[in-house]
């Protein structure tokens, strides 16, 4: 019975990760956008569901096959590394560092571009403003 609920729970958790990679890929803008949210429906939650999932699955795997070592090394390198590295870059996304364009969905990317140039012209007017004054 213990086996089928964590293969239910990881089945949900990999969900939940599909849900929050694919989601923000597919909208157009969102609220959460610009706020300690961003980082965390980006970069967090998805490698912390599929690490999850990858725990409870490494587990039933080896209830099953009665721990064939091969088999858990094959699923923890394939899934496992991507998924800390994607936590640890989610980490550094939340404290504030600049994610490369490829881990940011098009919008996102757009929007910051956007923003930026609009900070620009809000600064070259400031700047003359001052110089006639």
């Amino acid at each position: 019975m213990f086996n089928v609920l964590q293969v239910f729970a990881s089945i949900i958790l990999l969900v939940i990760a599909l849900y929050f990679i694919v989601k923000p890929r597919i909208i157009r803008d969102a609220w959460w956008y610009g706020t300690l949210h961003e980082p965390v429906n980006l970069y967090i939650i998805p490698p912390v569901c599929v690490i999850g999932s990858l725990v409870m699955i490494t587990s039933v795997v080896e209830d099953v096959t009665s721990g064939i070592p091969g088999l858990l090394a094959i699923l923890a390198i394939l899934v496992g590394v991507p998924s800390m590295l994607l936590l640890g870059l989610g980490i550094f996304a939340y404290a504030g560092m600049p994610m490369p364009r490829f881990l940011m969905p098009k919008w996102v990317y757009e929007r910051k571009v956007r923003d930026r140039d609009d900070r620009g012209h809000r600064r070259s007017r400031e700047k003359d403003d001052k110089q006639r004054v």
